[in-house]
């Protein structure tokens, strides 16, 4: 299992950095030293704010197709009775209050495709704005998957070698 460090890790070491200027300003050590460290501190403190960031963002992802309970082209979709085959995430926003567009493939237990599409954002709980945008058919399928090379022979079996 590969190590990941933790949002705290990063914290643990601003306030490390912290101290140890403090010091340093305290006792008169050279002057780059300081600032060397406090560069360092900075840089965690905003690798830790874009980790939580995204860590809150993932778990609204998780949230959304659970929630799913939709009337679409005279159908129920209940995303209890569906899984997600593959997702495309596009970031925006400013890094205190980070936003995504989320766009799902998903299938149901019965075999309809759908596309799910909404939005999270790191200040609200839920993800929102929750809609499926399209049915694509087996080709349209195939093309989405086309970059997932694992879940298209799972779902299609090995491709032919061109």
């Amino acid at each position: 299992m590969k190590y990941q460090p933790k949002s705290s890790h990063f914290a643990l070491l601003t306030v490390a950095c912290a101290g140890l200027c403090y010091l340093a300003f305290k006792y008169q050590i050279l002057f780059f030293v300081p600032v060397v460290l406090a560069v360092i501190g900075f840089t965690s403190l905003s690798k830790a704010t874009n980790l939580l960031t995204r860590e809150a963002i993932n778990k609204r992802i998780e949230l959304a197709l659970p929630s799913l309970d939709l009337v679409y082209g005279d159908r129920r979709f209940i995303g209890a009775q569906a899984k997600v085959v593959d997702i495309r995430l596009a970031f925006h926003g400013v890094p205190y209050n980070q936003e995504a567009h989320v766009t799902q493939l998903c299938v149901t237990n019965s075999g309809t495709w759908f596309i799910l599409e909404f939005e999270v954002m790191q200040r609200r709980r839920k993800p929102y704005d929750m809609r499926i945008s399209a049915l694509p058919n087996e080709a349209e399928v195939r093309a989405w998957l086309s970059t997932n090379y694992g879940a298209y022979r799972q779902y299609f079996g090995e491709p032919s070698v061109a």
